[in-house]
């Protein structure tokens, strides 16, 4: 059973959505050993299983890539598609094996933060154009 679960939220109009989506399979082929404690998921907030999600972790911008640790249920994130240095600090730093854990603590910190700000975030506005 996977470790981590990496969700990579997107819209069917967003240009940069694929570059994350890119990033991830990437990343995947260059790190096989990855692929026996991570697994990852596209969620699409075209889709009602992708909007609800998105609104609970307060996603207000696309993409964006969430990483948990299914065992403390700590969550990373980060908007954009980031590099590969970056993205493999990320994923070790959920696994819990990376030493600059405490950098990260600032990315979660300030998806905490943006998740209590965006009541009427992007997403309500864009949903709201369909209703």
């Amino acid at each position: 059973m996977a470790t981590v679960l990496i969700e990579i939220f997107t819209s069917p109009t967003c240009p940069h959505c694929p570059a994350a989506v890119k990033a991830t399979k990437e990343l995947f082929r260059k790190h096989e050993e990855l692929k026996k404690e991570v697994t990852w998921k596209e969620m699409s907030t075209g889709t009602p299983a992708g909007y609800n999600k998105a609104r609970t972790y307060g996603i207000s911008s696309v993409p964006t890539i969430i990483l948990t640790n299914l065992k403390t249920n700590e969550r990373f994130g980060v908007g954009g598609a980031p590099n590969d240095k970056k993205y493999l600090d990320m994923i070790y730093n959920a696994l819990g094996n990376s030493p600059e854990k405490d950098a990260h603590k600032e990315i979660k910190k300030e998806h905490i933060e943006n998740k209590s700000n965006n009541e009427g975030g992007l997403i309500d506005k864009f949903a709201n154009l369909f209703r």
